[in-house]
């Protein structure tokens, strides 16, 4: 009988619901812990997904139970924000100057005018003490000459007024002095004839030693890149007319650089390494070995 007894105990148990408020077996203390205090937002991840730390998902709503990552404020910054910190102003650089130098013309001796103080036409009269100044240590005329320079430019306009253009035609023009490119050409070819392609590079670094401190503002690390741009259409020989057009464009890109105030000190960028590495293609013609300047 009590064998009877305890069988048909068994078998009521097993078919007796489980107790109101439990639709499973209870899971192990490790499961249930998971997803609660484990993982509940710590301080800094709470101010992100406005919520009190310490807080515990929630079952009914498992729809707000999804976190988000909180990040530094370095790394929530926009790209553009971030590509504004590495470029200069306008968008002026070294490398533009290499790749488009009328621009970076523009753009260096543009802000440079602004600050004569044009009037509300936009020009400003030959007899500004600061175009004056800036026209006699930013440029190749003598000290003595500058007035006829800046008249020369006044007279473009019928008011006798300098413009923004008037300026840029004013300082392209007078980068270098002519008598110095064709006395070094001159030097350099023998009977006046063209010259081969590595005497032209040799020339080009004594033109460089011609502008003084002006050369000093363009660094020793970026000559390589400059001679590399200015002759990069260059042939196996180069006529006077492309020697000319070679050294002023050299003389220019000391100027503009020396106005923008680039940092003399830095270390090529990427786009001015790849200038340079290029001089190793059979089209450009190698750096000689000896000394390019003048012996005394």
């Amino acid at each position: 009988f009590g064998s009877s007894l305890r069988a048909t105990t068994i078998a009521v148990a097993r078919s007796a619901p489980l107790p109101t408020g439990r639709s499973s077996p209870p899971k192990p203390f490790h499961l249930g812990a998971m997803g609660q205090n484990c993982c509940s937002p710590g301080a800094e991840d709470a101010e992100v997904n406005s919520v009190s730390p310490g807080a515990q998902r929630s079952a009914a709503s498992p729809q707000n139970n999804t976190m988000q990552k909180s990040s530094s404020p370095a790394a929530r910054s926009s790209p553009a924000a971030r590509a504004g910190a590495a470029s200069s102003p306008g968008g002026l650089s070294f490398d533009l100057v290499l790749s488009d130098l009328e621009k970076a013309e523009k753009l260096a001796y543009g802000s440079v005018f602004t600050g004569f103080n044009p009037s509300a036409d936009g020009k400003v009269g030959a007899d500004s003490a600061q175009l004056r100044d800036f026209v006699a240590t930013n440029s190749c005329v003598p000290y003595g000459d500058i007035d006829v320079v800046l008249l020369k430019a006044a007279s473009a306009s019928d008011d006798m007024k300098i413009s923004v253009d008037d300026f840029l035609t004013m300082m392209r023009e007078n980068a270098i002095p002519e008598g110095i490119v064709i006395e070094r050409f001159l030097g350099l070819a023998s009977d006046g004839s063209d010259l081969n392609s590595a005497d032209c590079r040799t020339g080009l670094y004594m033109i460089k030693d011609e502008l003084g401190a002006t050369a000093g503002a363009v660094g020793d690390g970026r000559w390589d890149a400059v001679f590399d741009s200015v002759m990069r259409s260059a042939g196996a020989t180069v006529s006077m007319e492309s020697w000319t057009t070679y050294c002023k464009q050299v003389a220019r890109i000391a100027r503009v650089t020396q106005a923008a105030k680039f940092d003399p000190r830095r270390a090529a960028s990427a786009g001015e390494a790849r200038a340079t590495r290029a001089r190793s293609s059979p089209a450009w013609p190698e750096r000689p070995a000896q000394s390019c300047r003048n012996s005394t």
